[in-house]
């Protein structure tokens, strides 16, 4: 039911990439367990990337220290998986431990899956994996790694590896912090299962969370387990909405069985995407590329943006301005016409006659395209001169609104500045600091002769 629910769902909410967090069956010497989880997540395969890992329930012997996974290497051996473009890989013969690749549109991401309590040996590897990708953000996905009190499980809490006589390089939450993830800039989730917690003595499905910063990026470490729940965790699932433009994860948890949405603070919430988004491990209010890798931080023309972002390499442009999107700024353009020496193209620029790079729009409140350094506000004849003409105008509607006649786009209140449909001391002082202001001999620079305001 969870698998086709994705498959349904797949178009409306953009769903890139699926895991499987372990325990796949219950018991992993019973084939027709097996046989049920095969037929479920069938429905995914070439239809949605998806990774699993195993669980201490889905080794024989609940992972003694033989590790046996016979059944589950044959269900999900990295055969099933290595024929699709973004199956990266897997450790040794075997694929207790895997990596895939999507994309959210903007950032790449490397989902890397780490087998029950992973080895030594697994920990060095998925080292060299991360290092090997170092563009990529980073989800891990373990079976054991977080406890329901929102801390890394470690010796001596309850279902840590120890208990199960897994071997003596099995690791811990704990253990997988120190030695992997803490060495790491760009992970961004590390999402587990596993552990219980309790109520009146009695285990219960649990959910915690942690976020822990390297070198000032956060790194969200999760647990969502429901096992507990009647009907075998009552189908509720997990899923992770990411808004990069919006620099936010939103988390949902959604039982397809029940058709319902958990809303608890528990299990809706919202985590900061990055600090970091290019991994480059600057972080992005002092990045000079915040989008792209550049640790050099190179500036050759010293604009203040990164060589990698710039639009104009060897010229001075801040503004990166590209009036007609052909990824070269007007400033270096061959195709540029400039009439004012801005270094804008004049179908772009909001005052072509003036020089104003920055291209400031503040009045009236929003702005209205055209820019403030050929702005006459008071200019109401548009005869390019704020003049007497414009004076007798403007002492009319002077305070002709006071509340008793609105001004609307049909008859609007010339002298308005402020846009607050009332022509008032505001106004009027405004008006007073450009009245007169060319006397014939400077005269306004043309730029509109739309309305002033829209009401």
């Amino acid at each position: 039911m969870q698998t086709q629910w994705i498959i349904n769902n797949r178009d409306e909410l953009n769903i890139k990439f699926v895991i499987h967090v372990g325990d796949i069956v219950n018991n992993a010497d019973m084939l027709y367990q097996w046989d049920n989880a095969d037929s479920s997540m069938s429905i995914l395969d070439g239809q949605i990337p998806y990774l699993v890992v195993p669980g201490n329930h889905d080794y024989l012997n609940n992972c003694d220290s033989t590790r046996d996974t016979t059944n589950y290497n044959y269900y999900f051996n990295y055969t099933r998986f290595d024929n699709y473009a973004w199956y990266g890989g897997h450790y040794a013969d075997e694929n207790e431990n895997s990596y895939g690749f999507f994309s959210d549109g903007i950032y790449d991401f490397l989902v890397l899956g780490l087998e029950f309590c992973p080895r030594d040996e697994v920990l060095l590897w998925a080292n060299d994996i991360i290092n090997d990708h170092v563009d990529k953000k980073v989800i891990i996905f373990t079976h054991l790694y977080m406890n329901y009190d929102n801390t890394r499980l470690g010796t001596g809490d309850p279902y840590n590896c120890t208990i199960y006589g897994c071997g003596s390089t099995c690791n811990n939450g704990d253990d997988i912090w120190n030695e992997l993830i803490s060495n790491h800039l760009n992970i961004l989730l590390v999402i587990s299962g596993h552990a219980v917690g309790k109520l009146n003595g009695e285990d219960i499905g649990s959910t915690g969370r942690t976020t822990d910063y390297v070198s000032g990026q956060p790194i969200h470490q999760l647990l969502q387990n429901y096992q507990m729940e009647s009907s075998g965790s009552n189908g509720w699932l997990r899923y992770y909405t990411f808004k990069p433009d919006e620099n936010m994860i939103e988390v949902h948890t959604y039982s397809p069985y029940l058709d319902e949405y958990e809303n608890s603070l528990q299990n809706h919430f919202d985590l900061i995407y990055s600090l970091d988004l290019d991994n480059d491990g600057i972080l992005n209010h002092e990045d000079n590329c915040p989008d792209v890798y550049n640790p050099d931080q190179a500036d050759i023309d010293n604009d203040g943006i990164g060589d990698v972002c710039d639009n104009c390499l060897n010229d001075y442009n801040p503004f990166q301005v590209d009036c007609d999107n052909d990824g070269a700024g007007d400033i270096c353009d061959p195709d540029t016409i400039d009439l004012d020496g801005d270094g804008i193209d004049v179908a772009c620029d909001n005052c072509p006659s003036v020089p104003n790079p920055t291209q400031e729009d503040s009045y009236p409140a929003g702005g209205n395209n055209c820019g403030d350094a050929c702005e006459c506000e008071g200019n109401f004849d548009i005869d390019n001169n704020v003049d007497g003409s414009d004076a007798s105008v403007f002492k009319h509607s002077f305070g002709r609104n006071s509340g008793n006649r609105e001004c609307t786009n049909d008859d609007p209140c010339k002298g308005d500045f402020s846009c607050d449909k009332d022509v008032d001391g505001s106004d009027a002082s405004k008006f007073k600091s450009d009245f007169g202001r060319s006397g014939g001999n400077n005269p306004c620079p043309p730029c509109h002769t739309e309305p002033w305001c829209n009401y």
